[in-house]
């Protein structure tokens, strides 16, 4: 239900953006980001698609999906965890005229996590991740920009089914490369 409500407000907001479209209001980023060891599992990459809307100068909107597979042998087996999330955020930009430009950024997500509860038995859990970022854009055309981030992302811990696996706040560093419409 969480997955489908945040797919429909995605969608509404993107019409939304869509009526009142201004030139270069909206964006879209291609997100690499590196998880640094998130708890029980290895330090992971993570693929990710920003879609933004910005309505001033310095104050933007942004969905974001990001796919992401963990993995441990901690367990005593291959341990897996394949996160999938949605992510809401709002982000200022610091001196918007210039072709360097400092953002940051607060936000909150929906995970939904599947993992593994033995070697045969796979389970789902839905967790609550807020997020805090900083970072700098680098304008290199007038429409296109290449984007770094720090990331504190706190993904809760997942704990069901007899099964406790820590995953935690983590640190999370990304590159982008990002286009205005």
């Amino acid at each position: 239900m969480y997955k489908i409500s945040m797919v429909a407000l995605a969608l509404i907001a993107s019409q939304v953006m869509a009526d009142s479209l201004e030139v270069n209001n909206q964006y879209a980023e291609l997100d690499i980001l590196y998880f640094s060891s998130p708890g029980d599992f290895d330090g992971e990459q993570t693929l990710g698609l920003t879609l933004g809307y910005q309505w001033s100068e310095k104050h933007a909107f942004e969905t974001e999906l990001q796919i992401n597979g963990l993995d441990s042998q901690k367990f005593g087996f291959d341990a897996d965890a394949d996160l999938v999330s949605y992510l809401l955020g709002y982000r200022y930009n610091f001196n918007p005229s210039s072709e360097f430009r400092y953002f940051a950024g607060v936000g909150l997500g929906y995970t939904q996590a599947e993992y593994f509860v033995d070697p045969t038995n796979k389970a789902e859990q839905s967790l609550i991740m807020p997020f805090a970022r900083i970072g700098v854009d680098y304008d290199f055309s007038p429409n296109a920009y290449v984007s770094a981030e720090f990331r504190y992302q706190h993904i809760p811990d997942i704990d069901k089914h007899e099964v406790h696996y820590e995953i935690g706040s983590v640190p999370v560093v990304g590159i982008s490369i990002g286009y205005r419409f």
